[in-house]
């Protein structure tokens, strides 16, 4: 490489990843989600190290796709 970069280089870092996920029908093909994701960086520099908590929530349809194929 021309700048001498490797993969791998740089500071090691672990990451770890978690979510919990509730989903409702409230009618047919209509699903009310929400959930929780919780993220942890560990790294050897301690400025680098951080965890994010975030909630979300959403709307969603199934509607099936209707191929009409003869």
């Amino acid at each position: 490489s021309v700048y001498n970069n490797q993969i791998g280089q740089g500071v090691q870092t672990h990451i770890q990843q978690g979510e919990l996920q509730f989903t409702w029908m409230a009618k047919h093909n209509f699903y009310i989600d929400a959930g929780v994701n919780y993220r942890v960086a560990n790294s050897k520099v301690n400025r680098y190290d951080e965890g994010v908590l975030y909630w979300y929530a959403s709307l969603r349809l199934g509607i099936p796709s209707k191929w009409l194929e003869f």
